[in-house]
């Protein structure tokens, strides 16, 4: 959204979203599949240059994964802590990352994901899974959150051990 300035002075938003090219943003969809496309192809410095720098990664007020360790479900805060993430992830073997589905609107979009992905210790973890990105008014990833079978993805990260 873009700024405004109120009568009274303060920063009050109009509304619009921007692109980080300056364009007015309707949805977000079109930024979460170049995404979902820089990861399939391994281009983690194009993902992190459309994230904030301030960015909220997996932030959570209660989740039991999170609690149980689940190592790709960490909370990060920041660019620079995203790369844990994409790092971690290095040590995976997809068998699958299949988009079936893109939704979008002005703040937030989301995508249904089909996962195969072995860890290091031979686990398996498979399932389909929600992501949620919520973003600013410069057209930036604030927010991310994986939406998926917690229970499973305790069970395949207790095995790692």
């Amino acid at each position: 959204m873009t700024r405004a300035k109120s009568a009274a002075g303060t920063a009050a938003y109009s509304g619009q979203f921007l692109s980080p090219e300056g364009r007015p943003v309707t949805d977000h969809r079109d930024t979460v599949l170049a995404i979902y496309q820089a990861f399939q192809r391994g281009d983690i410095p194009f993902i992190l240059e459309r994230i904030a720098p301030d960015v909220r990664w997996e932030e959570w007020p209660d989740n039991h994964a999170q609690k149980a360790g689940v190592p790709w479900l960490k909370p990060l805060h920041g660019r620079d802590s995203v790369v844990q993430f994409f790092q971690l992830l290095g040590t995976y073997r997809f068998h699958r990352f299949d988009v079936l589905s893109v939704m979008g609107g002005p703040k937030h979009a989301s995508g249904l994901i089909a996962v195969d992905i072995e860890l290091p210790t031979g686990g398996r973890f498979a399932d389909e899974e929600m992501h949620l990105f919520e973003f600013n008014e410069k057209g930036q990833v604030t927010l991310f959150r994986h939406y998926l079978d917690t229970a499973k993805a305790i069970a395949v990260s207790s095995k790692a051990g």
